[in-house]
């Protein structure tokens, strides 16, 4: 039997009168664990945390709400007591061209929309504001094969302890398959140890002799079960 639209909207105000209670709840909670942090000397910023929150939920989520839905309101959470502990900040590489705005929008809905957020046009700048401490995470364009002076050339010399460090791809939650089109996709990048999930992927970066052919390269990656994104060559014209 259908019940009335009226009871329907009542058992609406209901649960969403408990959701607000839930979030209040879990913001206070969330800003104990950030003093307990500051007390021990802990990181504040742990992306493997939030990223296996993400999974879990994700992994019991059902029914008629989108999971993109879903990741969207747990990254707002997110973003609005990380700002509450930290007051975190987001320096975004948007590139001139129509492509610009879309690495903007994968950051927005990534980290939220109440974290502040810079756009800078160099991806080296924005690189630089994360290693001066004047952004706690850069988002930069997906490696392409024959960049010109790519950014992540230059991740090659990073401290493994305190070095910049690649931490999430953004959209996050989506299959790599489903934006084939680089700008349509996008990397964060942190300062300090990335503690591992359990279902991590990396990015391996090689410094290699000229004199290895970008055949020979791609056979010996595929060998050992790696999927090459992109080759750069120091010597290649405009580099």
């Amino acid at each position: 039997m259908v019940q009335p639209l009226e009871n329907v909207r009542q058992q609406i105000d209901t649960i969403d009168t408990k959701i607000h209670d839930l979030l209040m709840e879990r913001a206070g909670l969330v800003l104990q664990i950030g003093a307990e942090k500051k007390k021990k000397g802990m990181p504040i910023i742990q992306p493997h945390r939030e990223t296996a929150v993400l999974r879990r939920i994700l992994a019991r989520h059902e029914g008629p709400l989108p999971r993109e839905s879903v990741i969207r309101i747990w990254r707002e959470l997110m973003g609005a007591v990380s700002l509450l502990q930290t007051g975190l900040k987001v320096a975004v590489n948007v590139p001139e061209g129509p492509a610009g705005v879309t690495y903007w929008d994968l950051a927005k809905d990534y980290f939220s929309s109440v974290l502040p957020m810079t756009r800078l046009s160099n991806p080296f700048a924005a690189l630089a504001a994360v290693r001066e401490g004047e952004a706690s995470f850069a988002v930069l364009p997906w490696p392409e094969d024959g960049e010109k002076n790519p950014w992540w050339a230059h991740m090659m010399e990073e401290s493994p302890a305190d070095g910049l460090h690649v931490v999430a791809r953004l959209p996050f939650g989506d299959p790599a398959e489903k934006h084939e089109n680089p700008t349509h996709r996008a990397l964060v990048v942190m300062r300090g140890v990335y503690e591992a999930s359990d279902a991590d992927r990396s990015f391996v970066l090689l410094r290699l002799p000229s004199a290895v052919s970008r055949a020979r390269l791609v056979e010996k990656a595929d060998d050992s079960g790696l999927t090459v994104r992109a080759i750069w060559s120091a010597d290649q014209p405009g580099s």
